[in-house]
């Protein structure tokens, strides 16, 4: 019995992370189409459009990999989260200093 419900949870551990995986593809598309428009039209936030959606995409592929990992608890599968939550960690890093960067020049472009 024990056993069974196990793998019903694995089961179900699988499917939900497919489904968030599959959430953050989705994201990262929107994010790109949402900066190529971004770029057509000169938008200087083109960089922090793509930078966030990246972000929030990783976030939903990191979740996904959670769920295989709690299905599968292999060290290929912890890897591949520790990969992804160093990008995310990078990228979010460099979000928030190119919009210091980027409120410090409009300020000086005000003065």
């Amino acid at each position: 019995m024990i056993a069974k419900f196990g793998e019903v949870v694995t089961e179900i551990a699988e499917i939900c992370g497919g489904l968030i995986e599959i959430i953050g593809m989705v994201i990262l598309c929107i994010a790109i189409v949402k900066g190529v428009i971004a770029y057509i039209r000169h938008d200087p936030e083109t960089e922090n459009i793509v930078g966030e959606g990246i972000s929030m995409a990783l976030t939903f592929l990191m979740g996904g990999e959670v769920m295989h990992t709690i299905a599968d608890p292999t060290l290929m599968e912890v890897g591949i989260i520790g990969a992804i939550i160093a990008c995310r960690v990078a990228l979010s890093a460099t979000i928030a200093w190119e919009r210091g960067v980027r409120e410090k020049e409009h300020q000086a472009h005000r003065e």
